[in-house]
């Protein structure tokens, strides 16, 4: 007896894994391989017997590798808006910031404010 329905849609894993990698939408993922969504969903789950969701969760972690050491690899070159970027969210640097006011009717009275942020503890890192 003869099959019904469309023939599978062919998906190369590799390509697919390399989608999730670079954090594509599934939307995006469903375009890739000019299929749909709903394809895409059965698909995932025939071969890896899990959701879209859990297994692109899972391959978008590479990417982020990925990610994470060309931004390091770069501040090591002397990027220096990396080199600030890396400081101020992996070590916890800020800028200083002070206003001064000074008082119309009294030149010499100055209020000054200053904000810091506080050094992350290790918990939070």
């Amino acid at each position: 007896m003869a099959r019904m329905g469309r023939p599978k849609k062919p998906i190369n894993w590799i390509e697919f894994e390399k989608l999730c990698q670079m954090q594509c939408t599934e939307i995006e993922v469903a375009a890739w391989f000019n299929c749909s969504i709903d394809t895409i969903h059965r698909a995932v789950k025939f071969k890896y017997k899990r959701t879209f969701a859990e297994v692109f969760v899972e391959k978008k972690q590479f990417g982020r590798i990925s990610l994470r050491r060309t931004m390091l690899q770069k501040a090591n070159d002397g990027n220096p808006a990396l080199l600030i970027f890396l400081a101020k969210n992996y070590l916890g640097m800020a800028d200083r910031v002070e206003n001064t006011i000074q008082s119309s009717k009294d030149p010499e009275k100055k209020l000054v404010i200053e904000f810091t942020l506080e050094q992350p503890s290790d918990d939070k890192i």
